[in-house]
């Protein structure tokens, strides 16, 4: 989002100034689904499912595309169990929408051997029908919250 709060993203919306596309992103996190007509002039949703719930990101994708905005799916840094997750998701709402989950190669390691593969901005969701069969639960730690 180009606006540092969501009183000068308001003020853009009903001013109609401006000819450039923009995207919803943090602000998502601000607002429910049912108030993104407020918002319609913006071209996109950037949905972080793992910070807004995944309930709650389906329900944005869904008004989303009732007011011709684009769901884009995008990842928190995920590992690729996640990122298989997101990708399915994204798969699910529309394929042709661009993603953002190429998040993996920042990690030093994965919780699996093989992880997840990107190539031309492109994940083979085929190729991982047994991925949850790979994970290294050693690789985990149990944290209580509470």
């Amino acid at each position: 989002e180009p606006f540092q709060s969501k009183e000068e993203l308001q003020r853009y919306v009903n001013t109609g100034e401006g000819d450039i596309p923009i995207a919803l992103d943090e602000t998502l996190r601000e607002i429910e689904p049912d108030e993104l007509n407020k918002y319609k002039v913006c071209a996109a949703v950037v949905l972080k499912p793992a910070l807004l719930g995944y309930a709650n990101a389906i329900q944005f994708a869904k008004t989303a595309l009732s007011y011709n905005m684009k769901p884009v799916i995008s990842s928190s840094f995920e590992s690729s169990i996640g990122t298989y997750i997101l990708a399915s998701i994204a798969a699910v709402i529309d394929d042709s929408i661009p993603v953002g989950l190429e998040t993996i190669s920042w990690f030093a390691s994965d919780i699996i051997d093989d992880p997840l593969f990107i190539e031309n901005s492109t994940i083979s969701l085929d190729m991982y029908t047994s991925i949850f069969d790979k994970i290294d639960f050693s690789k985990l730690e149990e944290i209580h919250l509470g």
